[in-house]
C-alpha cells in the first residue's frame, strides 16, 4: 500500500508507529485543521481468510463542537479472521475515555450494534466476535456519538475461513505392524479422547489426546494384540469412527 498525502486526516504508516499510535508531529498538524469533512474520510480494508495480516493505514475522523475542533480519533490497528472468530483491534489517543459501539453488517446487509466497548488505559480497544459462520463475510466499524452527531470509524471487511473438521484417519499405515501411529484432525482446542473397541464392541482402551487444533499424527503406544478394531474419536458433542487393523 503506497503512502499518500491528502487534505483529509488519513495518516500513513510514516505518520503512525507500528502499534497504531500517531506521531506527536501528526497530532499537532491535524489539530490545526478546522474544516475537514468526515464523510470523505471513510476507508474500507478487506481481508479474506489471511490470519495475522496487519492493517497498514489507520483511519482518523474529526468532529467539531461549537466552532472549535474536538477530535474523535480512532484507528484500526488489525483485523484477523480465524475459524470461529473475528478478532478486531482499534486504538484511540483518548485512552480510557474512548467509548464506542461495535457495529456489524452481514454481507451486504445493514449495520447493527453488537457490543459497547471502552478502551483500556493505553487506548487500545479489542473485540472478538465469536458469533460467526464459516465462509460468511462481515463488515465491522466503530460508532461514536458526540453532541448528537455520530461518526463511523475504522471500517473493515472480513471473510471467515472454514476451519478444520473433526476427522479420524485411524492407524497409519493400516494395517499396522507393531506399535501403530494414530492420525486425526481437531477443529478446536476442546478436550479430545480416543476409544478403541474390539470386534465385539467392548472398550479395550481409552485415553486423552493432544487437543490442539489441526492435524495430528502421534505414536499410539498401546498394548493391542493382532485383530480388527473400531476407533472412536470424541471432542465435545461430536464423534467420528474408523476401522483399524493390527497384524504381527
Amino acid at each position: 500500500m503506497s503512502n499518500r498525502t491528502t487534505d483529509h486526516p488519513c495518516v500513513t504508516v510514516d505518520d503512525a508507529d507500528r502499534q497504531g499510535a500517531p506521531s506527536e508531529r501528526w497530532l499537532r498538524r491535524v489539530t490545526r485543521r478546522h474544516s475537514i469533512p468526515s464523510s470523505d474520510a471513510r476507508h474500507e480494508h478487506v481481508i479474506e481468510g489471511e490470519p495475522q495480516r496487519r492493517i497498514g493505514v489507520p483511519l482518523w475522523v474529526p468532529s467539531t463542537t461549537f466552532g472549535a475542533i474536538a477530535l474523535a480519533l480512532a484507528s484500526l490497528v488489525s483485523a484477523v479472521a480465524e475459524p470461529g472468530v473475528a478478532r478486531l483491534h482499534w486504538w484511540s489517543p483518548d485512552g480510557a475515555n474512548f467509548e464506542a459501539g461495535v457495529e456489524r453488517a452481514v454481507g451486504d446487509g445493514g449495520f447493527a450494534e453488537i457490543a459497547r466497548v471502552r478502551a483500556d488505559g493505553t487506548g487500545h480497544v479489542r473485540y472478538d466476535d465469536r458469533d460467526v459462520t464459516p465462509r460468511a463475510t462481515y463488515r465491522y466499524r466503530l460508532a461514536v456519538t458526540e453532541n448528537g452527531a455520530t461518526s463511523w470509524l475504522g471500517e473493515v471487511t472480513l471473510r471467515v475461513p472454514e476451519g478444520s473438521r473433526l476427522a479420524l484417519a485411524g492407524f497409519v499405515p493400516n494395517p499396522a505392524v507393531g506399535k501403530p501411529r494414530l492420525a486425526y484432525t481437531l477443529p478446536t482446542a476442546q478436550r479430545a479422547r480416543i476409544e478403541v473397541l474390539d470386534i465385539a464392541g467392548r472398550r479395550v482402551l481409552e485415553r486423552d489426546l493432544d487437543s490442539s487444533p489441526g492435524e495430528h499424527v502421534v505414536a499410539f503406544d498401546a498394548k493391542l494384540g493382532p485383530g480388527v478394531y473400531t476407533l472412536r474419536l470424541t471432542q465435545g458433542t461430536h464423534s467420528v469412527t474408523a476401522r483399524a487393523t493390527i497384524v504381527r
